[in-house]
């Protein structure tokens, strides 16, 4: 996550995230788009949620090696940071924590 994120053990996250936030590890970085570039140049895929994206994510996290791309919820992902992915992927509404 980029440090401008906003903490992800904040109560108020931790509550939209269902508690999902403190079950899986996170790492804060400098730069979210080099870390971006360093992940796909050692085979990582990259998935965007994306309002582009033609495919759900479904069956994509069977990949050992895959990651998701996900923004802030007015603003989504920057353009930089969804064109370094290596596809676009839709987040259907009844998997969304906005249902």
């Amino acid at each position: 996550m980029s440090r401008e994120t906003t903490d992800i053990y904040n109560p108020k996250t931790i509550r939209a995230t269902n508690g999902f936030s403190v079950q899986k590890p996170f790492v804060y970085v400098d730069d979210f788009c080099e870390t971006i570039r360093m992940a796909k140049a050692q085979g990582i895929r990259l998935y965007a949620a994306h309002l582009k994206g033609k495919n759900t994510y479904d069956g994509k996290t069977t990949e050992s090696r895959s990651g998701f791309l996900i923004g802030n919820e007015g603003n989504g992902l920057t353009e930089e940071a969804a064109d370094s992915a290596t596809d676009y992927i839709r987040i259907p509404m009844e998997d969304s924590l906005n249902r």
